[in-house]
């Protein structure tokens, strides 16, 4: 269900690991020589981990501005790897000479994540109340506590979906994979205390056994639970732990240079060639993961003695500054692109792409320069106690602020009045939203509606776009004294034989049970409904819908066939906002009756034929649209639409005369037959 197969479908989107920026002159403090003759790790500074770091970036950069390199994305997990490998070394030398603390790591933790990332959360909330529509400002709140509490990978697992909107349009999604490392960076150091007093050969053991067992959890998960897969610590932890098993190897002093130059050679080149080839249909993490992450964890082995000469290319000064900003750099530009594709209807030109990226690379420069160098400083917090006392104090800050604006749906009465939250609030008004499966209709659980008390001889068929009209179809069975049942589930049409690409579409068997279903209760009327233009060129369309047709008339059932409803060209909720931000009249909102009619043709001519086979035909544009035939967003002050195919409860009420009038008819034709 979400936005891009892999994060589209349910989530939709991915983003960069967070991992900290090391300076030259703080390199030494994080992982100089582990001082054990079993070390590899026996360096005081890496400019090519620096440069590895800049090519992860730029590779997650240039995907997400859509300037190529469609698996970018795999940025985040050399991010990973990096950081595994950086804090694994950090606390084993710190073991070694017996100085390791758990109040020392974090507050190193907190110097290097949480300024920069306040200063980012702070900037994007600011921008969100000039930018962002107030139910987007709102969710940009609740995304910010979840972000403050470490848990925005959580979050987005459980928030970003098919209803939600695009994932590309969520400043803060890229926050994710700074919560996954947060968590990891909390259970973590416990581990490595108590796997200490073993000895170093019984923690590689327990690390490889944990990376092989979340590496197993990741397969079998990105198959069956893809999204939380992507989303959540269980299954990346193995990223992580890739880098920190590196720590432990022996130093290759043995090993011939030009072995490693070779092995060198090999996995940066992986990393670009993985990067261009996958797409965002590519299962994620999983196996498909493995590749750049152990081709990361070669090339840094590879080079932990000398450079080869591969290395030397990205130890230059050019990839080495943009490694030493890539953390400012990664938090700032998401947000930046998330904004301007949020100002341009979700649509990113190249010439935009390169301006975000180059005002995303200011912005990190200058947070680089004023924010994190001087906070990793001693002298500028000072002791323990005002480093964790400003970390609490930031927090405290974002989560009130945040707070204030989900409290107060996004500000909306202040920045709009109440005329928009009279609007916002008929557009939120939905109802009969019920997803069955094939269970539901197997075990007879389907939801009842009109006059519940009597037996059910009336059934809803169809997808999202029948849960739209259900409050007009529910009205009027009240009315007549009918009860009825409601088998509806999300992206599936009401077609026998009819099956679709969409990968949580039950058609087949839906379809059939439902068929059944009519047989088994003695359904006398049957209301079809769905997004038929989506569909309507599909080869198999009109020959499914006959044989539809015919299957319920030939058990006496009388069928009452709904038309689209029109579409709308815009956004409901953005093209309202705009209106009255300028100033304009939102009664004015909306496609003509005339472009609609053109654009559900092949749906419609379809449709039309089936009367000839008994089926009652239902247009609803005509109760949709005004005088001028303008099929109008908002008529008395209410929206008629959520968003540009389905209908608010509002909308719905407007086909009520249409429905009472079929319905009339129907029961006639019902009641002749018996």
């Amino acid at each position: 269900m979400v936005e891009i197969q892999l994060l589209n479908q349910y989530t939709q989107h991915y983003t960069p690991s967070t991992v900290v920026v090391y300076t030259r002159a703080t390199f030494d403090e994080l992982v100089s020589p582990l001082r054990t003759s079993t070390a590899m790790t026996d360096f005081k500074y890496r400019p090519d981990v620096d440069g590895l770091r800049a090519v992860a970036v730029i590779l997650v950069l240039l995907f997400h501005a859509g300037l190529g390199f469609s698996g970018g994305f795999i940025g985040v997990d050399v991010f990973f790897v990096i950081s595994g490998f950086l804090i694994t070394g950090l606390i084993l030398k710190e073991q070694e000479s017996g100085k390791f603390s758990l109040a020392n790591f974090w507050v190193r933790r907190i110097r290097r994540i949480i300024p920069a990332a306040t200063v980012v959360v702070v900037a994007v909330l600011v921008a969100g109340f000039f930018i962002l529509l107030p139910a987007d400002y709102q969710d940009l709140g609740k995304s910010t506590i979840a972000q403050q509490l470490m848990l925005s990978n959580v979050y987005f697992w459980r928030n970003t979906g098919y209803f939600d909107g695009p994932a590309d349009l969520k400043p803060l999604l890229h926050t994710w994979s700074l919560a996954v490392e947060e968590q990891f960076y909390l259970g973590y150091p416990f581990l490595m205390m108590f796997l200490h007093r073993f000895g170093r050969k019984v923690t590689f053991v327990t690390l490889a056994l944990l990376g092989v067992g979340s590496l197993i959890v990741s397969v079998y998960g990105v198959e069956h639970y893809p999204s939380a897969t992507f989303f959540l610590l269980p299954t990346r932890a193995w990223e992580l732990l890739i880098g920190g098993l590196i720590c432990f190897l022996p130093k290759p002093t043995r090993v011939p240079s030009w072995l490693l130059a070779s092995v060198s050679w090999l996995s940066l080149p992986t990393i670009l060639v993985v990067g261009w080839f996958y797409t965002s249909t590519t299962p994620f993490p999983g196996l498909a993961a493995l590749v750049p992450c152990i081709a990361t964890a070669a090339f840094i082995f590879a080079n932990s003695i000398r450079l080869s000469s591969i290395a030397k290319v990205i130890s230059t000064k050019p990839f080495v500054s943009v490694g030493l900003i890539s953390y400012s750099l990664y938090l700032w530009h998401w947000p930046i692109l998330s904004f301007l594709r949020y100002r341009n209807d979700g649509v990113l030109g190249t010439l935009e792409g390169v301006l975000a990226l180059c005002l995303s690379a200011g912005a990190a420069y200058l947070s680089w320069l004023i924010v994190e160098t001087p906070i990793r400083k001693r002298d500028v917090l000072g002791n323990t106690r005002r480093v964790v006392f400003a970390a609490a104090a930031a927090s405290t800050v974002c989560v009130t602020i945040a707070f204030s604006v989900f409290a107060s749906n996004g500000f909306a009465r202040f920045r709009y009045g109440d005329d928009y939250l009279v609007l916002i609030r008929s557009m939120d008004e939905k109802a009969f939203r019920h997803i069955m499966s094939v269970q539901v209709i197997e075990q007879e659980r389907l939801p009842k509606f009109g006059e519940t008390s009597a037996k059910p001889s009336v059934l809803v068929w169809g997808d999202s776009h029948a849960m739209a009209i259900m409050p007009a179809v529910d009205q009027v069975c009240k009315e007549a004294g009918l009860c009825g049942v409601q088998a509806t589930t999300g992206g599936t049409l009401p077609l026998i034989g009819f099956s679709n690409s969409r990968p949580w579409s039950e058609t087949p068997a839906f379809a059939e049970k439902t068929i059944n279903y009519c047989k088994q209760h003695d359904i006398k009327i049957v209301v079809m409904a769905g997004y038929w233009s989506r569909d309507a060129a599909d080869p198999l369309f009109e020959s499914c819908m006959l044989n539809t047709i015919r299957s319920l008339r030939s058990m006496g059932i009388e069928v009452l066939l709904v038309r689209d409803v029109p579409d709308q060209k815009c956004d409901p909720p953005k093209a309202i906002h705009q209106a009255m931000r300028d100033n304009k009249n939102v009664e004015f909102l909306g496609e003509m009756l005339s472009d609609h009619r053109v654009t559900q043709s092949l749906a419609d001519a379809v449709l039309l034929q089936m009367a000839t086979e008994g089926a009652m035909v239902l247009d609803p544009a005509s109760y949709l649209s005004d005088e001028t035939g303008r099929c109008r967003l908002v008529i008395e002050g209410k929206c008629m639409y959520w968003d540009n195919d389905h209908l608010t409860v509002s909308g719905a009420h407007r086909l009520i005369p249409l429905f009472r009038r079929a319905f009339a008819e129907t029961q006639t034709m019902v009641s002749r037959n018996e």
